[in-house]
């Protein structure tokens, strides 16, 4: 059996390489003898940022010979369909198999789902694994096999193994959308991520103008010029790296995650460490699942053996669709 993991775009948010790793990791945990192949969706994205035919990229996911292919994550929108739903109604035509594993929308609006649902008419999927109980709800009978479960990024600490370091009791803020927050009654040592690596490139100075993408809510074009030193460069202890080990290594051994980034929360928490989010939106409705609601009030973590099962069980279900039982 060939299975396809179809992902990454890690440059624009290295959290999507948390949800990568997670996704490979049930995957292999479900059919341990199949061949996993992984193939990035940033070709079309990258062509689509830049308001660009889609169609002059090549992307190996149409290319390849596979059985089935997987998509986790953010995918149940607008910009899923317009980006990579053609690839997705090609390897459909092709009779290949679709997986939705640990997915959810973005703005959970009703004319995103009710655009979703449409699109679904149009590929065949074989089977639908949630990210949050809203998606599930949304989307539960729109697929022969539905499992209410959770973010594939909760499933690092069994695909990662970390290793130790030699600092100690210290905690990480990580905030990119909104300025870092003053946290009360921190008395540790503060180390600095970033995971949107595309901002850091607005410092690139140039003789003339230059064409490049940067992420805010949606991509678009911008025409820069001697841009200021990015605000991310300023802070000691500040991680920004290509690679996702480099984070979860600060991850697995924080005492706590303070992040506007659902992600990092994620990821963290994943380590059994604690965690709090400073934003609330639909997307932290994935928390609610796996008994974090309080999350974006305070400090959480997660119930070890609760969570044992949950992946326990998401991995077994898994393994139900790709059997076809």
């Amino acid at each position: 059996m060939d299975i396809l993991y179809y992902g990454a775009c890690w440059y624009t948010n290295i959290g999507n390489a948390f949800i990568d790793y997670g996704s490979i990791y049930t995957i292999k945990s479900a059919v341990p003898n199949a061949k996993v192949h992984f193939a990035s969706e940033l070709p079309r994205w990258f062509y689509y940022a830049n308001k660009e035919s889609m169609n002059n990229s090549i992307d190996l996911a149409k290319l390849m010979k596979i059985d089935f292919v997987v998509v986790s994550g953010m995918n149940l929108c607008d910009s899923f369909i317009e980006i990579e739903g053609p690839i997705l109604r090609s390897l459909s035509a092709r009779g290949v198999k679709i997986i939705f594993n640990g997915c959810g929308g973005d703005t959970y609006e009703k004319s995103e789902i009710e655009n979703f649902r449409r699109f679904l008419d149009e590929i065949k999927v074989s089977g639908f694994i949630s990210r949050d109980k809203i998606s599930f709800k949304n989307y539960k009978n729109c697929f022969p096999k539905s499992y209410d479960g959770i973010d594939c990024a909760f499933f690092l600490s069994d695909a990662y193994k970390p290793a130790k370091l030699i600092i100690e009791d210290y905690v990480v803020y990580n905030f990119d959308r909104i300025p870092e927050p003053t946290i009360k009654h921190n008395q540790k040592k503060v180390i600095r991520t970033h995971h949107s690596n595309i901002d850091c490139f607005q410092n690139i100075k140039t003789k003339g103008k230059i064409t490049l993408c940067i992420e805010t809510q949606k991509p678009f074009i911008r025409i820069i010029k001697n841009i200021p030193k990015s605000s991310y460069l300023k802070s000691e202890n500040t991680l920004i790296s290509d690679i996702p080990e480099d984070y979860l290594n600060i991850y697995a051994n924080t005492f706590a995650t303070y992040s506007d980034r659902v992600h990092a929360c994620i990821a963290t928490l994943s380590f059994n460490k604690f965690a709090r989010l400073f934003v609330k939106s639909s997307r932290s409705g994935i928390f609610d699942r796996v008994g974090a609601s309080a999350i974006t009030n305070q400090l959480v973590n997660i119930e070890q053996d609760k969570m044992i099962k949950e992946k326990r069980d998401q991995i077994s279900f898994l393994k139900e669709i790709f059997s076809g039982e």
